[in-house]
């Protein structure tokens, strides 16, 4: 008996809490219906769909300039004759503009000097005037015509000893007239010739010291005594060339016949 009484009033806890449960749901579901017609749900609803929206915007707002890239290059593409069109008048208006001011003389002697070159550069030559005083004209002379220079056109004061040179007594070399006694090396005092001499800042050397000073390591195998010996054999055969092989007269001297 007591066994069945306790099953009898599980079943009566079990039935109740059944009850409970089907009370608390009919109370959601009324609070639900509540919430709805008031519009609390809506606007969890659109509290939800706020980040959405805003994730939206932002990505809007990055793709704005390609969006707006794209359309006009879409619009050129698509009214591609119509820009080229527009580009070439805008040029030539910017071209016209440009020749406005150069004048109608100076277009022909423009197109005049494109189509002759040779003359346009005749009439530039003959333009220009250069004036040149007496003594500029003698400095130019001097110093491009003293290839040329003979003994007699030369200074006629010895370079060494700062004296007259006549021309009994003179030795022409380095463009300049020399005393033959005055002709020597500075360092040994030997004798030089129009042929075999050297200078070194202005002073006369022989071979041996000019050597001595530019090329010491050269100077340091050389022999005084060979090297006199080969200066005798350059000048004997400076003579021979003068003698045997004469300069070449041009065409326009007179040979004589007889």
């Amino acid at each position: 008996k007591a066994a069945l009484k306790e099953t009898k009033e599980a079943l009566k806890d079990e039935k109740r809490l059944e009850e409970l449960n089907q009370l608390k749901e009919k109370s959601e579901i009324r609070k639900i219906k509540k919430d709805f017609i008031e519009g609390k749900i809506k606007n969890e609803l659109e509290n939800e769909t706020k980040p959405i929206d805003e994730e939206r915007e932002q990505l809007a707002t990055v793709t704005k300039p390609f969006q707006e890239q794209y359309s006009k290059f879409r619009n050129k593409f698509e009214n591609l004759p119509e820009v080229i069109k527009e580009n070439l008048e805008e040029r030539l208006k910017t071209m016209e503009k440009e020749l406005m001011g150069v004048g109608k003389e100076n277009l022909e002697n423009i197109k005049d000097a494109f189509e002759n070159p040779q003359e346009g550069n005749k009439t530039e030559r003959e333009q220009i005037i250069i004036e040149r005083s007496e003594a500029d004209k003698r400095r130019v002379m001097r110093t491009f015509a003293q290839a040329d220079i003979t003994a007699d056109d030369a200074p006629s004061d010895c370079p060494v000893c700062r004296k007259t040179v006549y021309s009994v007594d003179r030795i022409f070399a380095n463009k300049r007239n020399y005393h033959t006694q005055c002709f020597k090396c500075v360092k040994c005092c030997k004798k030089l010739t129009a042929v075999n001499y050297n200078i070194h800042e202005e002073q006369l050397m022989c071979k041996f010291h000019y050597f001595e000073i530019v090329h010491p390591e050269i100077a340091a195998t050389m022999d005084p005594a060979t090297i006199e010996e080969d200066e005798r054999m350059e000048e004997d055969e400076e003579e021979y060339a003068i003698s045997s092989k004469p300069k070449q007269l041009g065409d326009d001297v007179i040979k004589n016949k007889f």
